[in-house]
């Protein structure tokens, strides 16, 4: 779950499996989750923190700093907030100065990304609201474009409406039903415009589905031997 990794969003739009007019965005992120199986305050997850998140970002923000090339994407806000408040002046600098210049992106926006299924849209609001809060305050970011819902368990018909209504422009997703992500990949519509239901007549969002998880691509994964001929039926 704190898998320090690369994954590939390769545009559905692009020609062909080998084309080589295909267009490949590698966006370096790491996943770290902050509630999966024990409320982040407790012993477990504080132990989390301190032996891997903590140890997570110092190394982003040290790598960040070596080359202006560089480029970092970090979603859980709480993480990001619980180190910002214990770091060096220093590295608070820096921090600032990565954002600022893009080379650090936020995305999501919230503590966390929240579950679609069991949360009021009340306890979705406030967590997406204090995070966001914390972000304008802190490094001057007035908005979030990417809602970033790479591993909650299935995703909600509002999600779209509310995202938008909090401004973002973009939702990448991931967890879908199996059969339906496999008919996407083979279609080649792994980006669309989903519209949402309910609040407002804004609901439309431009939606990026994982192709298959939030580490490598099975036919890209550089730990596995051949692993770039892997599969030479798969789209990816």
């Amino acid at each position: 779950m704190s898998r320090f990794g690369l994954f590939l969003l390769i545009s559905s739009l692009s020609i062909g499996y080998f084309a080589p007019d295909t267009e490949v965005f590698i966006v370096p992120h790491s996943h770290t989750d902050t509630g999966w199986l024990e409320d982040p305050d407790v012993s477990l997850t504080q132990q989390y923190y301190k032996e891997v998140v903590h140890y997570i970002l110092n190394t982003v923000v040290s790598v960040l700093k070596k080359g202006e090339t560089r480029k970092f994407v970090w979603a859980e806000t709480y993480y990001l907030k619980r180190w910002y408040q214990s770091a060096s002046a220093s590295d608070r600098s820096a921090v600032q100065e990565l954002i600022r210049t893009g080379q650090l992106e936020l995305v999501g926006g919230g503590l966390v990304q929240h579950d679609e299924a069991l949360p009021s849209i009340d306890l979705i609001i406030r967590q997406l609201e204090k995070g966001l809060d914390f972000l304008s305050a802190e490094f001057g970011l007035r908005q979030i474009s990417v809602a970033w819902q790479i591993d909650p368990f299935g995703h909600s018909g509002l999600s779209p409406a509310l995202f938008r209504q909090f401004g973002f422009q973009h939702f990448v997703g991931n967890r879908i039903d199996h059969s339906f992500k496999e008919d996407l990949k083979s279609t080649r519509n792994l980006e669309f415009i989903w519209k949402g239901s309910g609040l407002g007549y804004q609901t439309e969002i431009l939606t990026h589905i994982l192709p298959e998880s939030y580490g490598f691509p099975s036919s890209l994964n550089p730990f596995l031997q051949s692993s770039c001929w892997r599969d030479s039926k798969s789209p990816w």
